[in-house]
């Protein structure tokens, strides 16, 4: 009775040796998908290396390239301020009847800008113009009627103090003529530069000259 074989000892030995086996053969199977998943993805991706890559676009993706001018502008607001500033002014005073141009315009040297009204400066200059005849006039006489008196001295038909009459209201004549013939060129050139050489003088004798008639 002691002896009697036990069935269940036996058992559980026999599912104790089939553990081993059963893990190993779970262990191959699941190494087994592994590598086929692995196979199955390496055989995918060399598929699509191969496959011909397809772009898609769609209409608005498409520009057709064309050869024209860019024209690209942005809007602000903001102040001009120009490189270089000139301030004119005219060598005259006047009412000025008509502009050309209007602020912000580019201009060109020599261009018209404005026009001054010129009427009342039209007059002085006729007015200077013809006080310069008269002086020309009037030494124009005092030299003939020097020319006579010489040749009435020479032949003494006349004195000497009458002679120097005569030679006084020549020299007279001729500081006349040349002041005005200087005042003209100072207020129709506007400066002294200018004024010489109008004038066909140095600007040191046109200095000299003013002070000696005191313009």
């Amino acid at each position: 009775m002691f002896f009697r074989k036990n069935n269940n000892v036996d058992g559980v030995k026999r599912r104790l040796r089939l553990k081993p086996f059963v893990i190993g053969g779970v262990v191959v199977l699941a190494l087994g998908a592994v590598v086929g998943f692995r196979a199955t993805q390496g055989a995918k991706t060399d598929q699509k290396k191969d496959a011909p890559l397809i772009l898609e676009f769609t209409p608005a993706d498409v520009a057709i390239v064309e050869l024209r001018e860019l024209d690209r502008s942005i809007a602000f607001s903001g102040s001009l301020m120009p490189v270089v500033q000139t301030t004119l002014k005219s060598k005259v005073p006047g009412e000025v009847q008509k502009v050309f141009v209007r602020e912000g315009e580019s201009v060109a040297q020599g261009q018209v800008l404005a026009v001054i009204d010129t009427s009342v400066l039209q007059m002085e200059i006729d007015s200077r113009a013809g006080a310069l005849e008269e002086a020309k006039a009037r030494l124009s006489i005092a030299e003939k009627n020097r020319e006579n008196n010489q040749q009435l001295l020479r032949q003494k038909f006349i004195s000497q103090n009458a002679f120097d009459t005569t030679q006084s209201t020549y020299e007279g004549a001729v500081a006349s003529l040349k002041r005005k013939m200087i005042v003209n060129a100072l207020q129709s050139e506007g400066n002294k530069v200018a004024a010489a050489k109008k004038l066909g003088i140095s600007r040191s004798y046109l200095h000299r000259l003013i002070n000696e008639f005191d313009i």
